[in-house]
C-alpha cells in the first residue's frame, strides 16, 4: 500500500520528483493552495532541504509549488524594503527585464512554471535572480586549500556570504537540490526563489562561491550572474571547464567566483564586463574577498584578505574543517554574515552554519549529498 501511494504521488507532479522525506509536490501546473502559513519544508540536521528533478518546466512547477508563500513574503518583507534606498522595486524590475533575453530558455521555462505555479508575477522570479547584480551590496569572503596545504590532502572550500539580511535572510536560508534532465546534478545554498547560484556543489565534487566586486560598470547585456554560475555546476567537471565557459561568456558584474574541483585544483576567476583573469592556486591555497587584483594600477587593502594571507603562512599543511571554521570566524562581518560554509568535495559534503548573526559562530550542520547528486 505505501509503495502504491508513493508511485501514485510521483506521477503527480509528472516524474518532477520533489524529493523531501516524505513531501511531494502538488500537480503539475497546479495552483497552490493558499495558507496562512507556507507549506512545511523537510529538514536535515534542522537544515530545509528540497530535492527537484525533472525537466526545466518540472523543476519549476514543483519548486512553486512548494516555495510559493516564501517567494511572496522574501518580496514583500525583504526585496522591497532594501530596494527602497536604490530606486525603488520598478528600478530592479526594469533592469531585470533587460537581462531577460540573454536568459539561457531551460532557464527562462523554469522560471515561467515556477511563476504558473506560484500564482507570482514571471518579472519578480526574474528580478529576484538578476538581484545581486543590481544591488551592489554583497561583501564575501572565501579560502580554497588542497593537497599538501590541508591536513589529510583533501580540497576544501571555505566561504562566508556577507550581505544585508535585515532580519530576514539570515533566518530563511534553504539547500536545493537541483536534478536537471540531461545536466549534472548540483546543490546550491540558497534562498527561495532563486533558480541560480551563490553558493554550490555539483555531482562531480566541482565547487564554486561568489564574492562581488563592487568597483567597475554593471550591464544588462547578458544572464544574470548567478545563471553564469549555475551554468558551470552544470555542465563542468574540473576547474578548466569551468574556467573556459566563464571565459566564454558575456559578465554583467564584477566577481570574484572561487572555484575548486574534487582532484583539489583551485582558481579564483576574476569577472567582469568585458574582464576575465585568473588567480590559480600557489602551494595549495587561494583565497579571495571583494577586489580584483590581477591588472590593476592599485590594489585596495582589505582586513579580510590580510587575515586569509597570515592564516595561510601560518597553517599551511595544516588545514582542516577546525581552522577553517576559526579563520571564517575571524574575518566575518557582524550582522551582515549569513551563512558560513565548507565544502568537502571528495565527499559531496557541506558543513553549514545559519540561521544566526554573525553564522559564522552558529553551530555547523553536517550535510551529506553523495546519494542526492549520485548519477541514476
Amino acid at each position: 500500500m505505501l509503495l502504491i501511494l508513493r508511485i501514485t504521488l510521483l506521477l503527480l507532479v509528472g516524474f518532477a520528483q520533489v524529493r523531501a522525506d516524505e513531501t511531494v509536490a502538488p500537480e503539475k501546473g497546479a495552483a497552490p493552495q493558499k495558507t496562512a502559513a507556507p507549506l512545511e519544508l523537510p529538514r536535515r540536521e534542522g537544515v530545509p532541504v528540497v530535492v527537484l528533478e525533472g525537466t526545466p518546466a518540472e523543476i519549476g512547477t514543483a519548486m512553486g509549488s512548494l516555495l510559493a508563500q516564501r517567494i511572496d513574503s522574501l518580496w514583500e518583507r525583504y526585496v522591497k524594503p532594501i530596494s527602497d534606498v536604490s530606486g525603488g522595486p520598478d528600478r530592479l524590475i526594469k533592469a531585470s527585464l533587460e537581462m531577460d533575453a540573454h536568459v539561457p530558455e531551460r532557464f527562462r521555462e523554469e522560471m515561467k512554471a515556477f511563476a504558473k505555479a506560484a500564482a507570482f508575477p514571471y518579472d519578480k522570479i526574474l528580478t529576484a535572480n538578476a538581484f545581486p547584480d543590481i544591488y551592489r551590496k554583497g561583501s564575501c569572503s572565501a579560502f580554497a586549500a588542497s593537497g599538501s596545504a590541508t591536513k589529510e590532502g583533501k580540497p576544501l572550500l571555505a566561504r562566508n556570504l556577507d550581505f544585508f539580511g535585515n532580519g530576514v535572510l539570515e533566518k530563511t536560508g534553504i539547500a536545493i537540490v537541483f536534478k536537471p534532465d540531461r545536466l549534472k546534478p548540483f546543490v546550491a545554498v540558497t534562498w527561495p526563489g532563486f533558480s541560480g547560484v551563490l553558493s554550490g556543489m555539483n555531482g562531480d565534487g566541482l565547487c564554486c562561491a561568489v564574492q562581488e566586486v563592487r568597483t567597475g560598470k554593471v550591464t544588462t547585456s547578458g544572464m544574470p550572474s548567478i545563471f553564469l554560475f549555475r551554468r558551470v555546476l552544470e555542465e563542468a567537471s574540473t576547474l578548466d571547464e569551468a574556467l573556459a565557459i566563464l571565459e566564454k561568456s558575456a559578465k554583467v558584474a564584477g566577481n570574484n567566483l572561487i572555484i575548486v574541483d574534487s582532484d583539489g585544483r583551485a582558481a579564483v576567476a576574476e569577472l567582469g564586463p568585458g574582464h576575465f583573469r585568473v588567480r590559480r592556486a600557489e602551494e595549495g591555497m587561494v583565497f579571495s574577498t571583494n577586489h580584483h587584483r590581477i591588472g590593476l594600477p592599485r590594489i585596495l587593502r582589505c582586513r579580510r584578505y590580510k587575515k586569509f594571507e597570515a592564516f595561510a603562512e601560518e597553517k599551511a599543511g595544516s588545514i582542516d574543517l577546525d581552522s577553517l571554521k576559526e579563520i571564517l570566524d575571524s574575518v566575518n562581518q557582524g550582522m551582515i554574515t549569513l551563512q558560513s560554509m565548507i565544502f568537502e568535495p571528495a565527499e559531496l559534503r557541506i558543513h553549514l552554519a545559519t540561521g544566526t548573526t554573525p553564522s559564522s559562530r552558529a553551530e555547523y550542520k553536517v550535510l551529506d549529498f553523495a546519494k542526492d547528486l549520485a548519477g541514476d
